[in-house]
């Protein structure tokens, strides 16, 4: 029987609940908007399933890529539209086109609310588009999976790493007709921080909320905005580095827990194909960064080799390392640093301003962080200048 004794270990990837043969576990959020399972005792059979299924509970080895690319999507439309190169769009088209599949990945509700969909018309694509900076709510998803998998469909599942492990562990065996793709995690915010900054928003324009960009390229890919589009046609625009909740998660100042220790980063998911950003493109083809948006594709099967080639002449791409895109895009192998001030942020955020909280909480860990780099270096130069100190005494005492 599954048992979360410490939050740190629980993805949320309802994996656990997904396999439970007496429906006995349920997802619930806990205090801080993040659902974790709870079982009934008394109708748990004790069959252990959700134990062998938890990727917290199980070992994972990193794969070797085949191959790493920068790729850019040749409809620039598209590319416009996405958070990075629009190669996800390139690999749905085919799934639905080609081979009349289904694709799933996360989406915003009507209620704004992060949760994973699935989609089979290629007009309803956009729908899955673009990042979702909260937690998507996996739902049935897993068992949707399995059973269009099991009547020989193409499936297309697309999430992070702890979402596509839980996905394969779920299913205990491969599928032909199933191709995952997992994306360069920083970490996972609650769905009720979003929640609540929006509702501060609304209270604001004086609107409900209908569309989030967490990735509005209107002055590029690298200097992108964070947009929200209101009922009364009014529209919220802020730059990533001014918009409070874009610095609290970029600051990781609201994570999930197991973010801060993620075990199934450095491509342990089992993912065919990764994608994420291309951040350092300009310092290796530095004629390819058009500031339009790069993907980074890294080719983890040969199943998503045989995938990307089937699509290559609907890209432009340069051939790379593994070893240049970690070093520019660190989160592929690293996990988000635990913020020293995120239990604080918790307490408080329901009840005060969230932008003059996050500020102030961002601002005390920074000054928090001079004051012990600072302390460090003058505590270095003190046993430096020691060592000089002893070193003179010595040659005078000669």
């Amino acid at each position: 029987m599954i048992c979360i004794q410490n939050k740190s270990d629980c993805y949320g990837c309802s994996a656990c609940y997904s396999i439970c043969p007496s429906r006995c576990i349920i997802m619930a959020k806990d205090d801080e908007g993040f659902l974790y399972p709870i079982v009934d005792q008394n109708t748990c059979i004790n069959c252990k399933r959700c134990e062998m299924v938890c990727p917290s509970l199980n070992q994972f080895s990193p794969t070797t890529p085949l191959k790493v690319y920068a790729a850019k999507n040749k409809d620039i439309q598209i590319r416009r539209e996405s958070s990075s190169g629009g190669i996800f769009t390139l690999l749905a088209d085919h799934i639905i086109e080609k081979h009349n599949g289904v694709v799933f990945g996360a989406g915003i509700d009507s209620n704004n609310m992060i949760r994973h969909l699935s989609v089979e018309d290629k007009d309803k694509i956009h729908l899955l588009r673009g990042s979702k900076y909260a937690q998507s709510d996996m739902g049935d998803s897993y068992q949707e999976v399995k059973a269009y998998l099991n009547q020989g469909r193409y499936v297309l599942f697309t999430g992070t790493p702890c979402q596509v492990a839980g996905l394969k562990a779920f299913l205990q065996r491969s599928y032909k007709t199933l191709l995952c793709v997992d994306v360069v995690c920083h970490g996972s915010p609650s769905c009720d921080v979003l929640k609540y900054y929006l509702a501060g928003l609304e209270k604001e324009f004086g609107s409900r909320a209908t569309g989030i960009n967490f990735r509005d390229k209107k002055t590029g890919w690298k200097d992108y905005y964070f947009s929200i589009s209101f009922e009364n046609k009014k529209k919220y625009l802020c730059q990533k580095d001014k918009s409070a909740y874009m610095r609290g998660f970029i600051g990781n100042l609201y994570l999930r827990p197991s973010c801060y220790n993620c075990k199934v980063k450095n491509l342990k998911s089992g993912s065919d194909i990764t994608l994420g950003d291309y951040w350092g493109v300009s310092s290796r083809f530095p004629e390819f960064d058009d500031d339009t948006g790069v993907s980074l594709v890294i080719v983890n099967t040969a199943k998503g080799y045989e995938y990307f080639n089937k699509l290559k002449d609907s890209m432009d791409i340069r051939e790379s390392e593994i070893t240049h895109a970690i070093k520019t895009n660190p989160y592929i192998a690293r996990s988000a640093g635990l913020h020293r001030n995120r239990d604080l942020f918790f307490k408080r955020y329901r009840d005060e301003s969230f932008d003059t909280l996050v500020d102030e909480l961002l601002k005390k860990g920074n000054l928090e962080k001079l004051y012990l780099y600072i302390r460090e270096a003058f505590l270095k130069i003190l046993v430096f200048g020691w060592s000089i100190v002893k070193k003179l005494r010595n040659q005078m005492a000669k």
